[in-house]
């Protein structure tokens, strides 16, 4: 496990929308007994983080978001979340809170959001994955994205 140290506002290949300090965490035992993919997670204390992918929304395409959602086991309660995929400005298929069993204290939940993509869509609206905390603290780790063609 890491060290608990955190660094605010500077996540790799992700932007902040509003406030509220998103970040990446390190986190030690005492946060977590475990971390999904590698040595850190994604935070946020109330802001929205979201990454614009290079792939456009494709017609005719199942689109599968995964996403793993922590709770700290040193945070007294869970803030509530919300999770986005996004084409062009338009939501394709959001959840919540209510959509996941929430995770124990210094535990994650695997959350999927489905999208299917209808026969044509609008040329060139790239993809979009948003994550928000309601406050402090959300960790989200081992984001994925998988698209199938639907014959």
């Amino acid at each position: 496990m890491g060290d608990s140290l955190s660094n605010i506002a500077n996540i790799t290949d992700w932007s902040v929308i509003n406030t509220g300090n998103p970040g990446v965490f390190n986190p030690s035992a005492a946060s977590f007994n475990f971390v999904p993919d590698g040595v850190q997670t994604l935070y946020s204390n109330g802001a929205t983080v979201f990454q614009t992918l290079s792939t456009a929304l494709a017609p005719k395409t199942l689109y599968t978001l995964g996403i793993s959602v922590g709770q700290r086991q040193d945070f007294t309660d869970f803030p509530g979340f919300s999770v986005e995929l996004r084409a062009g400005g338009t939501i394709l298929a959001s959840a919540n809170q209510t959509h996941v069993r929430l995770p124990e204290a210094g535990k994650f939940e695997r959350l999927t959001v489905y999208y299917v993509s209808p026969n044509s869509v609008e040329a060139g609206q790239l993809l979009e994955i948003r994550l928000k905390s309601v406050r402090a603290q959300t960790n989200f780790d081992l984001v994925t994205l998988d698209a199938r063609p639907i014959p």
